[in-house]
């Protein structure tokens, strides 16, 4: 059955969306006609809030949203009602509680969002058999519901309650992370009834999966991922960047500020009150990055996070697909990168340490499978598809916007491959003739024939003491982290003094699996085993000659004038249509922030990204045709569809007499430009040859792959105790300690380089202006990055530094601008 007419004019009056998604009609067409309850997994951005909207909507009935943070169910009540769609919220401290409980008895309401904890308790339990006319009861984030989830809750296993007073309603459970059997769990603990299994894929094609070890100094670290220029613009993109202490918090937050960038900080050691103002500074805009513990995002309803950032690995596999979830939720470009060190593996498995049983196990394994996933050299969206959907097919995507390894994989090698058998061999051995009852270090003194007098004394006449003294201590190390986490080795707490040292911390044991037991039967066979990052520059190795030349993608470049094949005239139209979509684009995101503060709303409920540059394309000079544009619906029109058409207007008309101070960038210009043709041509020079790539795109499914920004934006919570205990171990933890290579420099840039940069800025400014006023064919090269150009960047490491001697163009930009504004300043970049 296909949505009728009716479905549809319901959908574009309240929502502005033309059509239904196939999986998100599939689901309304199963409550509404059906009565069926779903469970629903359903991939970020895929729009799983319009299913359990929609419904009571159409219906003329009540929806139930079970949500798990009061800010969360604000921002979508205050959203709603920006639609004309009445609905409210009800948590444990509310001063207008009887007014909503009356008027939601009076059945003036479309949808009422609870907590877990307020729908369970006998109070909440009794409201709700008051409720006439439920359509659907909708729990969010159910994964909180399963014990084996990420995330798990016990309020949330207590909805089960709800089923025994409502049993003919039916139920909607959703989340965007759940394996099979977390799934099962969902099913079973909410008594759902044969339920509608819905599961689209996993996939995040729009998100650039990136990964390296850090370095000696954070801001160098960062200074490629933090866009400094479109930062500093109101609704070009935020980023969020996560820490696993707030130690580690603090640290970024006050070198941010240091070098002037506009940041805030969230962590559970802040008040109430200042979380949330952070909250509202970052949805609102004024804030475009946020430093934060885990703590933050779960109640962020935010469009347009371009950028997530985890500086320090994520405690689990799960916990990170759920939190790099947070960007690119409009289906456009995104960059998720992770910087980390094996430290940060440390710190997650102490963490563990308390837990029991089966659960412990499987946390276990899911923390392994992120140090397998920050280690690996194979595809990284792979990886992940593989973890949540096991045995399924994948898509082949362009390496150039897929992740790291890919764009590695398709440069040819430098280096033979490493044979670590024979260093493997010998770490198992040592396990094995010293019993597997000491730690890991003991094991290295005892490779490294070292004559700590914690050895014992017996076994410094072995055959194997001192058989691997020509390895660092570091190395030795690695190699038995790297052993570990393949299974070959296991740890586990000694039976020893109660399995605690005089400091507090459990004293490990490190000992043979059976699949080491059997490694060790295979000697004189290879087994492979991968090197770790951090190994790769102990390790020396043969150069593998390269006779094809090497492919550069820092001089990446995207020329669609010149392989359009478009003579100068036509390439001079495309370039001022371009430069009014990008005016045009400019005045509205200065028209929803001056419409939002008049409607006291958040800027994207006014209009999203995605709708102001598809205004900027299409112009409407009628309320008709602005009706006609996604994402409008009757609500805007009425509250504020003349000023918009006014606006754009105003803009056209400036832009035909030419009356406007503002010069386009070329840095925006180009945004603008380079969706227009259907085929692009990729050209990768190197210094023997151009090789070219034509990439098909597919419009219809994300839009053009450089389209300016929106979002709707949902996110997951914090187990609070996770990040204490952390920064308890970070303090303590004298192997944290010995790892640690946070070591922060004063100076990234030298007065040469920075006097480079002025030279190179002011020489890019000439070329583009005389370009630009000739209209002559545009050459785009280092005008414009895509998201695998940052991972791939050509680095210098001089001593364990990364240096970059050719700043982004961003980078060029902020430091001209910033030494004109402030020359008696002096700042440090």
């Amino acid at each position: 059955m296909h949505p009728t007419e009716e479905h549809l004019i319901t959908l574009k009056k309240y929502f502005g969306h033309k059509e239904f998604r196939p999986m998100q009609w599939e689901i309304i067409r199963s409550i509404i006609e059906d009565k069926k309850d779903n469970c629903v997994v359903m991939a970020t951005g895929y729009g799983k809030s319009l299913c359990y909207q929609y419904p009571p909507v159409y219906c003329g009935g009540l929806g139930i949203v079970i949500s798990p943070l009061i800010s969360l169910m604000q921002d979508q009540v205050l959203s709603l009602k920006m639609r004309n769609i009445p609905a409210c919220y009800l948590g444990s401290a509310q001063s207008d509680k009887s007014l909503i409980l009356d008027n939601l008895l009076a059945g003036k309401f479309k949808l009422v969002y609870m907590t877990p904890e307020w729908c369970t308790n006998e109070f909440g339990l009794s409201i709700i058999e008051k409720l006439m006319n439920i359509t659907v009861v909708a729990i969010d984030e159910a994964h909180c519901v399963s014990q084996w989830g990420f995330d798990f809750r016990t309020s949330y296993r207590n909805l089960g309650k709800l089923r025994k007073v409502l049993p003919e309603v039916p139920f909607l459970t959703l989340t965007a992370t759940a394996t099979p059997q977390v799934r099962q769990d969902i099913c079973s603990s909410l008594h759902l009834r044969n339920p509608q299994l819905i599961c689209t894929s996993f996939d995040r094609p729009n998100l650039f999966l990136s990964v390296s070890t850090k370095g000696l100094d954070l801001l160098t670290d960062l200074r490629n991922f933090i866009n400094q220029q479109n930062l500093k613009n109101s609704g070009r993109g935020s980023t969020i960047i996560y820490c696993p202490t707030k130690k580690t918090a603090d640290k970024i937050y006050s070198s941010l500020k240091t070098v002037g960038l506009n940041c805030n900080m969230y962590h559970a050691g802040l008040s109430n009150v200042v979380r949330q103002k952070v909250h509202d500074e970052f949805v609102q805009d004024t804030v475009p990055i946020i430093i934060a513990t885990v703590a933050f995002g779960m109640g962020i309803d935010k469009p347009d996070v371009r950028t997530v950032i985890h500086y320090g690995a994520p405690k689990d596999i799960e916990s990170y697909y759920q939190e790099i979830g947070r960007a690119g939720r409009d289906g456009l470009p995104s960059v998720c990168h992770t910087f980390y060190t094996q430290s940060d593996f440390t710190l997650c498995k102490s963490f563990l340490t308390s837990l029991q049983g089966n659960f412990k196990s499987h946390k276990e394994d899911m923390q392994r499978k992120m140090e397998c996933y920050l280690q690996s050299s194979e595809c990284r969206r792979k990886f992940i598809l593989k973890h949540f959907s096991p045995g399924t097919k994948f898509d082949e995507v362009d390496p150039q916007s897929c992740c790291d390894n890919c764009i590695k994989s398709k440069r040819p090698s430098n280096v033979v491959e490493c044979d670590l058998t024979e260093d493997a061999l010998l770490m198992l051995k040592a396990v094995d003739v010293m019993y597997g009852k000491y730690g890991l270090a003991m094991y290295i003194f005892f490779l490294r024939g070292s004559s700590n007098k914690r050895l014992p004394q017996k076994f410094h006449n072995h055959e194997l003491y001192g058989a691997g003294r020509k390895k660092t201590e570091l190395w030795w190390k690695l190699l038995g982290c790297l052993l570990l986490r393949e299974y070959l080795l296991e740890e586990n707490i000694s039976n020893f003094g109660q399995g605690w040292n005089k400091n507090n911390f459990p004293v490990k044991i490190v000992n043979l699996t059976e699949k080491g037991k059997l490694y060790m039967r295979m000697e004189g066979k290879t087994a492979h085993l991968e090197p770790t990052p951090e190994m790769l520059p102990m390790i020396k190795l043969l150069p593998r000659k390269n006779e094809d030349g090497w492919v550069d993608m820092t001089r990446y470049r995207e020329d669609s004038v010149s392989s359009s094949g478009q003579g100068s005239e036509d390439s001079s139209s495309l370039i001022r249509n371009a430069s009014l979509e990008n005016k045009i684009f400019n005045e509205l995101l200065e028209f929803r922030v001056k419409t939002a503060k008049l409607l006291n709303c958040i800027p994207y409920m006014v209009l999203d990204n995605r709708s102001i540059y598809d205004l900027s394309v299409k112009r409407p000079a009628t309320l008709d045709e602005l009706s006609a544009v996604e994402g409008i619906n009757e609500a805007k029109i009425t509250n504020f569809g003349k000023e918009c058409i006014e606006c754009i207007k105003n803009v056209i008309e400036e832009h035909r007499t030419g009356n406007t101070s503002k010069p386009v960038s070329a840095k925006r210009f180009l945004k603008n430009f380079v969706h227009k043709p259907a085929t692009r041509t990729f050209k990768y020079e190197t210094e023997e040859e151009t090789i070219e790539h034509t990439d098909e795109n597919n419009s219809q499914e994300t839009g053009s792959s450089q389209d300016l920004l929106e979002n709707d934006f949902n996110d997951d919570a914090l187990d609070e105790s996770f990040i204490t205990a952390l920064d308890e171990i970070e303090m303590n933890s004298s192997f944290s300690q010995s790892q640690d290579t946070e070591k922060t420099s004063d100076k990234i840039t030298t007065d040469v380089e920075k006097k480079e940069i002025d030279e190179i800025v002011l020489n890019k400014d000439v070329k583009t202006q005389s370009s630009t006023s000739e209209g002559s064919s545009i050459n785009l090269n280092n005008f414009m990055k895509c998201p695998s150009e940052i991972s791939s960047s050509k680095r210098k490491r001089d001593n364990g530094t990364i240096a970059s001697k050719y700043p982004s163009l961003q980078d060029m930009i902020q430091v001209n601008e910033e030494k004109k504004k402030a020359s008696k300043k002096k700042i440090k970049l």
